[in-house]
C-alpha cells in the first residue's frame, strides 16, 4: 500500500472535519462577495421586479434575459470552488518530507476527498429524511453517483500539489 493507515486516517479525518468546516464557512461568505462584485448590474435584473418565481412568462423572460447567464455562473462557482479547496487543504499537512512518490499523494488525496463524501452524505441524507420524507435508500443511491467524484478530484489535486512542490 503507498500509505500507512495512519496517514489514511489522518487524510480521512482531515477531509471529513477540517474540509467540512471550511467548506462551509467559505460557501456561507462567498455569495455575499458575488453580491459585492455583481451589484454593479443590478439593471439586469430590473425586468423581473414586476413579476413572482411561478408567475405566468417568468421563465419566458429569465431564459430571454441575460441574468440566466449571472445565475448559472453563480451556481457554478459557488459550490464547487470552495469545496475542491477545503478538500485540499489536509493535503500540505502532511509536509514536504512525508509524501515520498505520486502514488502516495494520491492515496492521500482519496482518503480526504473520501471523508468529505461520506459527511456531506450523511448531512444531506439526514436533511432529506428528516424534511422532505425521503427514504435513506434512495438518497444514498443518488448521493452515491455524484461522491465518486470527491475523492477521485481530491487525489487529483492532491497529485497535482505534489507535481508542482517537485518541479
Amino acid at each position: 500500500f503507498p500509505i500507512t493507515w495512519r496517514q489514511a486516517s489522518l487524510a480521512f479525518v482531515c477531509g471529513s472535519t477540517l474540509a467540512i468546516l471550511v467548506a462551509i464557512i467559505l460557501e456561507m461568505t462567498l455569495p455575499y462577495l458575488a453580491y459585492l462584485l455583481l451589484e454593479p448590474f443590478w439593471y439586469l435584473a430590473e425586468g423581473f421586479a414586476d413579476i413572482a418565481w411561478g408567475a405566468p412568462g417568468f421563465i419566458e423572460r429569465l431564459f430571454a434575459s441575460p441574468l440566466i447567464f449571472v445565475i448559472l455562473a453563480i451556481t457554478a462557482v459557488e459550490a464547487p470552488i470552495p469545496e475542491e479547496f477545503a478538500k485540499a487543504l489536509g493535503i500540505p499537512m502532511f509536509g514536504r518530507a512525508r509524501i515520498q512518490n505520486e502514488r502516495q499523494a494520491f492515496a492521500i488525496g482519496l482518503a480526504s476527498g473520501a471523508g468529505f463524501a461520506i459527511l456531506e452524505n450523511l448531512l444531506y441524507e439526514g436533511l432529506y429524511a428528516s424534511h422532505n420524507g425521503w427514504g435513506w435508500g434512495g438518497i444514498t443511491l443518488l448521493r452515491s453517483i455524484g461522491s465518486v467524484s470527491h475523492p477521485l478530484g481530491t487525489g487529483i489535486m492532491a497529485l497535482g500539489w505534489f507535481r508542482m512542490r517537485n518541479e
